[in-house]
């Protein structure tokens, strides 16, 4: 008999958190129907985050239309608990996976203030917490924060929207009109990386390939940004660039620091304290984790680094699609669906998989 935590993130597209449970809790209990199983569905702040707070969280869902990345009319679903905090999920509006095409140069963050602004002068919602993971962005934000009533002019004093193709055209900021907002409303934001804004290991570099940047593009986002972050220095005295989570969801992080006085939280440590966590991890054996790839990147703000910070040294065992993680880790057994299968196959039928890797290794745990 054992007791265990499952607490998995997602496979994206392949395999949901609650999947996950449903599979290893079966097969556990088949194995041995003492084990005492505790269930956490996790998210980091991207995609997922959304439900993963309404389960350990009392409260209502609510749905509104705004616009996706592209300007499309969407409908998209917020949560807001019983004390009055409404919780976004910016992967649902413009995340990668909704872009039937990747274009980052002019992905646009504009749905997210728009939604915003109903939610806070339609519902009455004096607190916001968004978890800005799994954006298809690089826009710094300005696209949400010329919803909310900043005004950015460009070349002859033209107001504009900027996207992050055209963050470099900005040549004035004014932010007068978000002192409304911000009187009424405070910001949480729940991020799932720790980059700065820009440089080597910022928005652009890191993150822009994989929303459809080729390298002069990647280039030319990077020293946007600086520009952007230059300006909006100069306006607010303040200096943000490199604040951990600055670079996170295309630096949308960096817009709400820098224009809406929020602050950054690891959405990880956000869902566990809210679970209670640390009380469950007291009692237990060891913990089940997954996610689609472990790799450097799960060590940095993601939900195994969550795991690891707070699990008083118990023995994690990470079930994912596909490890490529190089290093080896105290305390962190991995097994990978990949080992078993193909990666197509892996994809196809991930409970299947999962099953038969508890089944293998369980003596192991």
């Amino acid at each position: 008999m054992a007791n265990i935590i499952i607490a998995p993130d997602s496979f994206k597209g392949s395999l949901t958190s609650n999947e996950f449970i449903n599979v290893a809790r079966k097969t556990l209990k088949k194995l041995d129907h003492q084990n005492i199983i505790h269930a956490i569905p996790l998210a980091d702040g991207g995609e997922g985050t959304l439900d993963a707070i309404a389960l350990v969280k009392n409260g209502k869902y609510y749905t509104d239309y705004t616009t996706n990345q592209y300007g499309k009319e969407i409908k998209v679903k917020y949560f807001v608990t019983d004390d009055n905090e409404a919780i976004i999920e910016t992967a649902s509006i413009i995340g990668l996976p909704l872009a039937k095409y990747k274009n980052t140069m002019v992905a646009s963050s504009y749905g997210i203030g728009t939604l915003i602004n109903d939610i806070a002068y339609t519902k009455g919602v004096k607190k916001f917490i968004l978890a800005i993971g799994g954006s298809s962005t690089t826009d710094a934000g300005a696209g949400m924060l010329a919803a909310l009533g900043v005004k950015f002019y460009g070349s002859n004093d033209i107001e504009f929207i900027p996207t992050g193709a055209t963050l470099n055209s900005i040549e004035r900021i004014d932010a007068s009109e978000l002192k409304p907002l911000l009187d009424l409303v405070s910001f949480k934001i729940l991020a799932d990386v720790t980059n700065p804004l820009y440089g080597e290991n910022g928005a652009s570099f890191i993150y822009a390939p994989q929303k459809g940047a080729n390298e002069k593009e990647v280039i030319i986002l990077d020293n946007n940004l600086k520009h952007f972050a230059h300006l909006s220095n100069k306006l607010f005295d303040t200096f943000k660039d490199e604040t951990p989570g600055a670079g996170a969801a295309g630096g949308i992080g960096y817009g709400c620091l820098t224009y809406l006085n929020a602050i950054i939280i690891s959405g990880i440590n956000y869902i566990l304290d809210s679970a209670n966590y640390s009380t469950l991890i007291k009692d237990c054996d060891y913990i089940i984790t997954g996610e689609g790839k472990i790799d450097s990147q799960s060590l940095m703000g993601k939900v195994l680094s969550g795991i690891m910070a707070k699990s008083n040294n118990k023995k994690i065992i990470s079930i994912v699609g596909k490890n490529d993680l190089k290093e080896r880790i105290d305390n962190l057994d991995v097994y990978a669906l990949c080992d078993y299968t193909s990666i197509d196959n892996a994809i196809k039928h991930p409970k299947k998989y999962l099953k038969q890797v508890i089944i293998q290794n369980y003596p192991k745990f």
